[in-house]
C-alpha cells in the first residue's frame, strides 16, 4: 500500500479539468487569491460543502476546489 501513495486513500481524486484552488468555498472575492490547478493532479479529498471538496495536495497545500472538476479514483458504492 506504500506503493500506491496517495491513491490508495479512499478520497483520492483526479483534477479533470483546470481549477482554481482556494482558501474558502466561495466564488466571492477573499484575502488570498485563487491559486490556479493543473487537469492531472492527483489530491485527496477530506471534506465537502454545498459542490465544493477540502484538498489535500502531494505538497501537503490544502485548499477548495469544485467537485465537479474532481473524478474520485474510489467509490462507495
Amino acid at each position: 500500500l506504500r506503493q500506491y501513495g496517495a491513491l490508495a486513500d479512499p478520497g483520492a481524486a483526479l483534477v479533470a479539468t483546470a481549477a482554481a484552488l482556494r482558501s474558502l468555498p466561495t466564488e466571492a472575492e477573499s484575502g488570498a487569491p485563487p491559486r490556479p490547478r493543473a487537469a492531472g493532479a492527483v489530491v485527496v479529498v477530506d471534506r465537502h460543502f454545498l459542490g465544493w471538496a477540502r484538498v489535500t495536495l502531494a505538497d501537503g497545500e490544502r485548499g477548495w476546489l469544485r467537485r465537479d472538476a474532481l473524478v474520485p479514483f474510489w467509490s462507495a458504492a
